[in-house]
């Protein structure tokens, strides 16, 4: 919701370069701040820079976002509908470091805005007997 949907691709793809990039340098600017000022300085310096990000994310405001519709089907619905859509989009497995064996012969649940105590008693309830069935 912070970024509009035509910007999305380019946001993630930013954010996964920042993360690759701190993972790889990080290290090193660390190792030279414990050289050059010594551990109390450079604990200081790791401090304030969470200060930053705090900074910077009470600036970011939202965009107003109408409400999103419920999905249809309940959450068992949802559930088959991810696989049939794994099936079809086999990078989806691929991209989240999956192997598709893996994703296909395990359980996965989400919880989110929309998901009610009817869906997680309905799927509480349909767990057991679908591992009776695979047995």
């Amino acid at each position: 919701q912070l970024v509009p949907r035509e910007h999305l691709l380019s946001a993630i793809t930013l954010n996964s370069v920042q993360f690759n990039a701190a993972r790889a340098i990080g290290p090193a600017v660390a190792g030279l701040l414990l050289y050059t000022l010594g551990p109390g300085l450079a604990f200081l310096l790791n401090g304030l820079s969470f200060g930053a990000v705090i900074l910077a994310l009470l600036l970011v405001r939202n965009r107003a976002v109408p409400p999103r519709a419920r999905p249809g089907g309940g959450v068992l619905r949802q559930f088959g509908d991810a696989i049939a859509y794994a099936r079809v989009h086999r990078g989806i497995l691929t991209a989240m470091g999956i192997a598709r064996h893996d994703a296909l012969s395990a359980v996965r649940f989400s919880l989110g805005w929309s998901t009610t105590d009817d869906d997680i008693d309905l799927a509480l309830s349909a767990v057991p007997a679908a591992v009776e069935r695979l047995r």
